[in-house]
């Protein structure tokens, strides 16, 4: 007998769930590829929850020309 019913139902999760999510935004990695060697570089930025590369609407001087929001 697999599961009886004097045990069905008891024991709850059998496994640790995590609940203490402390990061609600994640940080921003720029990966650079080189066109020769195809080398590759990650470059970590800043931690943001919307980024854009490239527009012309900056906060501050961003060497990516990225939006922070």
């Amino acid at each position: 007998m697999q599961c009886g019913a004097s045990v069905a139902g008891f024991g709850g999760q059998t496994k640790p769930v995590f609940h203490k999510k402390a990061k609600t935004t994640k940080k921003i990695v720029l990966k650079f590829e080189c066109t020769k060697c195809k080398a590759k570089r990650m470059k970590p930025i800043k931690r943001t929850k919307h980024f854009e590369l490239g527009t012309d609407s900056k906060k501050g001087k961003n060497e990516y020309g990225g939006k922070y929001r």
